[in-house]
């Protein structure tokens, strides 16, 4: 059994990046906790020439030992791991400029250590939305539970040794992938009550678009989230696959019209084969790579995409379009879709949401038709960052 954790022993680590009041503000928090960190390590890779200035005058104030570190512009994986090196203590501490941590973060985390071989204790964070519009993307988003987060983790610094440090090329799910990492490597626990306050959402559709879009290219370069992106990838090359054979079907003129593909199936149906044959070809010769997470994430997609197909032709198959068949469904396809949307706005307007602890005086009268809209339209432009990611990781080596 391990001895009880030194209190005096936990170094945090703070990135911070043209965000200098929100940082000022979680240093008052970190003066307020109940059990003080051995030592405060704030990476500085702000582009706002006199944030500096400020940071190190209220540096200069603070009760807790510290490091400051600038560096040039880089992402918080990058300045996470330089503030780990830097770091003294026997444990590392992980914070950002958008959390507040409770005033016992540090004392809480201490309990779940003391006597224990745990190697990490992850944070839990609660999300807070100010404005109508934060609500709404919290809502149709993480909702009112806590979630297992970077920020409130605390790690033995042995331990960091062993699991290794963020990625630092990409902006988003940088930290989903060391939590992966973590879990397949270490003792680790995800327990107690939120210790994080989390309230950095966008404040405007613009904004929250630019992030998403961006996240999502970002997050395609990971192997994080990839059960996601192979469902994204599934559904597109499904689709794919009815669009194509049909295209000349579909372009007006046939061959007068220059979008007008000769062979367009032959050529499909032929690149499918040899993209199969490669692929079992590379898996072969290379037992590292993984294709069989299409296989994994395609069924649900094959089944609505089929059943789609069958109520569009049910009126030409069943009742060989007469209006007085016994079989004959007026409007079955308006019928579908209207139910299928139905279904949808349903379940991440108001299931979703509930689930989530989201209360019902907030979702009605109106809030939940907004956040379901808000989750169609969220999903809508991620998809062509994660369908990007999914064809790399058909590719991208890893161990089974």
């Amino acid at each position: 059994m391990s001895e009880p954790l030194i209190k005096s022993s936990i170094s945090v680590v703070v990135p911070v990046r043209n965000d200098g009041e929100k940082l000022l503000v979680l240093l008052e928090t970190l003066e307020s906790q109940t059990v003080l960190p051995h030592e405060l390590i704030v990476v500085d890779s702000s582009d706002e020439s006199d944030l500096q200035d400020q940071i190190q005058k209220r540096l200069d104030e603070s009760k807790t030992s510290y490091i400051y570190k600038k560096i040039q512009g880089s992402y918080a994986g990058k300045s996470m791991n330089i503030g780990a090196e830097l770091a003294s203590g026997d444990y590392l501490a992980f914070l950002d400029t958008q959390t507040i941590p409770e005033i016992s973060w540090i004392d809480s985390r201490v309990e779940l250590f003391e006597y224990s071989t745990l190697d990490v204790v992850f944070g839990k964070t609660i999300f807070r939305g100010g404005s109508w519009f934060q609500k709404l993307i919290k809502a149709a988003s993480y909702g009112s539970v806590p979630h297992e987060t970077v920020p409130g983790t605390v790690i033995r610094r042995t331990s960091w040794g062993v699991v290794g440090g963020f990625s630092e090329t990409v902006r988003a799910t940088y930290d989903v992938e060391w939590r992966d990492k973590v879990k397949k490597l270490l003792n680790f626990s995800n327990a107690g009550e939120a210790c994080i306050t989390y309230e950095g959402f966008p404040r405007d559709l613009i904004t929250t678009t630019k992030k998403y879009i961006l996240y999502s290219f970002h997050a395609a370069r990971t192997e994080a989230k990839n059960h996601i992106k192979q469902s994204y990838l599934t559904l597109f090359l499904i689709l794919l696959a009815l669009v194509i054979p049909r295209w000349n079907h579909i372009i007006s003129g046939w061959e007068s019209n220059p979008l007008y593909i000769p062979h367009v199936t032959k050529i499909f149906v032929l690149a499918v084969v040899f993209l199969f044959f490669l692929l079992i070809g590379v898996e072969r010769l290379f037992a590292f790579i993984r294709i069989n997470l299409l296989v994994k994430y395609s069924f649900k997609w094959i089944v609505v995409i089929f059943v789609s197909l069958g109520v569009y032709s049910w009126n030409g198959v069943a009742a060989n379009a007469v209006e007085t068949a016994t079989y004959y469904i007026p409007h079955v396809t308006k019928l579908y879709l209207a139910g299928a949307a139905i279904i949808f706005v349903v379940v991440n307007g108001i299931v979703l949401p509930i689930r989530k602890k989201e209360s019902l005086g907030y979702l009605f009268p109106y809030n939940w038709f907004m956040i379901a809209f808000l989750r169609f339209y969220l999903d809508v432009i991620k998809a062509p960052g994660y369908i990007f990611g999914a064809i790399i990781c058909i590719f991208r080596s890893s161990e089974r």
